[in-house]
């Protein structure tokens, strides 16, 4: 392959890291604050945008695609790109995750047009793999399949029994072409990730993929990461990448890759109780991130699409609100509000001048980081992360039975009460007496009266009762008033969505008006852990109970919204006295 058509093919979706004029200037818009309203506009403005794309001629492709006239025997001949079939897949995974419906023709004819694609390239089979999830599992799991296999045909790995020594940065990589056999060259990062999405794709919808895969997978990453956390975007230095430097698109893509590898690998390697030690791949990648996460003169430009659709990834598998001290979403979200143009696109990533790769990443970005937060999980002193990827397991469970992704997120306990009404739930786990100081407690009710509630999960069994005890402590102190009861068998929180049986046990401080918090001695985390929705499918029925009974019937609200309002300085004209009556009974709830 020519080095003009490879450039040209990373260009069609907008996976190198070559900045250009423009980013970060604000086209007519400046300094728009961040409001979910402002992310619902921005939305509603990019998909007529990608609409406004769409061709209707059955002779056509969907949106417009990559074709090029090359010369062969001295006769002009136009030619299609091995990726040919790209830009009708981003954007068809752009509009369905930002709740466009299957049903839509538009939409349809996409589908339909996108199954018909012969394909060998990476990217296509990679993004058009995000679209078939949404499909209904008749229709959606042959198409899965059929890629997965593909992609895992694909993916570099050892000839013979040994691996070679000089070719480990080259096993667990994807070049261009899948085209059914391990590649042998030109690989890059950018690839490897959109290939390992493709095949995580597959994995989210339960098709099997064997371990020997996430292995290749994990072990790249993890060789090839450089000592200050990241990534590349070659594999290796050769004659066409003379600035190997981290990028930080690469290290979006690395990160969230390691995540997806580590959670196929090491699932159930937590089902024993006790700090584990963190994985040493996963928190170079966040220190670098914590560090230079949209850091102003960084190589890549801070408004870079490709690199937020990177970090909306790595946000979400980790479940981290912040990257050091900064909201990601927020502050991603803000950047590309104020960068959005009258028509609704963004300006193309490269110099290829189309627009809807772009759009399409940025789109992706607002919807998968708007969607609501089923819990919180508090993150404080003590073993609060038994079960690492129990809430990833959780929330991948309901969003498949509510057919609408759902996110969680890990809330540090030194963070302000107002960034913690992502979620109208806070989930606080363990299996030791939790390092709780008075500033701890007295955040903690401040978030219940401003409507939150706390979900209390003793885990590890009779090893638990450290933590059963210490937050029972805890609660005393939080509300002298009222007591930790059992909940009756009748309570709404057991038939809200899911019809439960007698069977599920929980308990709860009342104020007589409210639930103020939950309270289990059932170890639900080791079952969500597990992913054992077959076996123990009562535990994510019940989880999923409690997100609706606080929600008053409903999935959520979208991240970033706060129903409690902020607290703003103001002058009173005057004092006014207020008698209250205080009599036997709930006169204070």
């Amino acid at each position: 392959m020519s080095r003009l058509k490879r450039s040209v093919l990373v260009a069609m979706l907008a996976a190198v890291a070559f900045p250009s004029a423009g980013y970060g200037q604000a086209n007519g818009k400046k300094n728009v604050e961040f409001s979910d309203e402002a992310v619902a506009e921005a939305m509603a403005k990019a998909k007529a945008y990608l609409y406004a794309k769409y061709r209707q001629d059955p002779k056509q492709d969907p949106w417009p695609d990559k074709r090029t006239k090359q010369t062969y025997d001295n006769q002009p001949k136009t030619v299609l790109y091995e990726n040919y079939g790209g830009y009708t897949a981003l954007t068809l995974y752009a509009l369905l995750a930002s709740g466009e419906k299957v049903t839509d023709a538009r939409i349809r004819r996409g589908i339909d047009w996108l199954k018909k694609v012969p394909t060998k390239g990476t990217y296509v089979t990679g993004m058009r793999m995000q679209v078939w999830t949404f499909l209904p599992p008749a229709e959606h799991r042959p198409l899965l399949i059929r890629d997965a296999a593909m992609l895992v045909r694909s993916i570099a790995r050892p000839s013979g029994p040994r691996p070679d020594p000089a070719k480990r940065h080259h096993y667990g990589t994807y070049s261009y072409m899948s085209a059914g056999k391990p590649h042998t060259r030109n690989a890059d990062n950018s690839n490897t990730h959109i290939g390992i999405l493709g095949v995580w794709a597959a994995a989210r919808m339960n098709i099997e993929v064997r371990k020997e895969y996430w292995q290749l997978v994990y072990d790249h990453w993890k060789n090839t990461q450089n000592r200050q956390g990241g990534w590349t975007y070659k594999t290796k230095r050769d004659s066409w990448d003379t600035n190997p430097i981290t990028r930080d698109t690469m290290v979006g893509a690395g990160l969230a890759s390691v995540f997806v590898a580590y959670d196929n690998l090491f699932n159930e390697q937590f089902v024993r109780c006790g700090i584990h030690a963190p994985d040493p791949v996963i928190e170079k990648a966040l220190a670098w991130f914590d560090k230079n996460f949209l850091t102003p003169g960084g190589y890549e430009v801070y408004a870079r699409r490709y690199y937020l659709f990177a970090v909306e990834r790595v946000g979400l598998a980790s479940g981290y609100k912040h990257f050091g001290k900064k909201d990601w979403y927020k502050l991603g979200a803000m950047r590309l509000i104020n960068t959005q143009r009258a028509d609704g696109s963004w300006q193309a990533d490269w110099g290829d001048g189309n627009d809807m790769g772009a759009t399409s990443f940025a789109l992706i970005f607002l919807a998968r980081g708007r969607n609501p937060v089923m819990f919180n999980r508090l993150k404080y002193d003590g073993d609060w992360n038994n079960r690492p990827r129990a809430l990833a397991n959780l929330t991948r469970w309901t969003g498949r039975n509510l057919e609408r992704e759902i996110n969680w997120q890990i809330i540090n306990s030194q963070t302000p009460v107002h960034e913690w009404h992502d979620s109208q739930t806070l989930l606080i786990s363990g299996a030791t007496k939790p390092k709780l100081a008075d500033a701890d407690v007295d955040k903690l009710r401040e978030f219940v009266h401003q409507g939150g509630t706390l979900f209390s999960v003793t885990e590890c069994g009779p090893k638990g009762r450290a933590f059963d005890r210490g937050m029972r402590d805890v609660y005393a102190r939080m509300f002298p008033d009222y007591e930790l009861r059992a909940v009756p068998v009748d309570h709404p929180v057991y038939t809200v969505y899911h019809k439960l049986g007698k069977s599920m046990r929980l308990q709860a401080i009342s104020n007589g008006v409210r639930v103020l918090a939950f309270h289990t001695t059932t170890d639900l985390m080791l079952p969500w852990q597990k992913n054992s929705f077959f076996t123990s499918v009562n535990m994510f029925k019940l989880a999923a109970n409690i997100n609706f009974y606080n929600n008053a019937g409903k999935v959520g609200r979208p991240r970033g919204t706060n129903p409690w309002p902020a607290a703003k300085p103001f002058a009173p004209l005057r004092a006014v006295r207020v008698a209250r009556v205080k009599y036997a009974g709930n006169w204070d709830p």
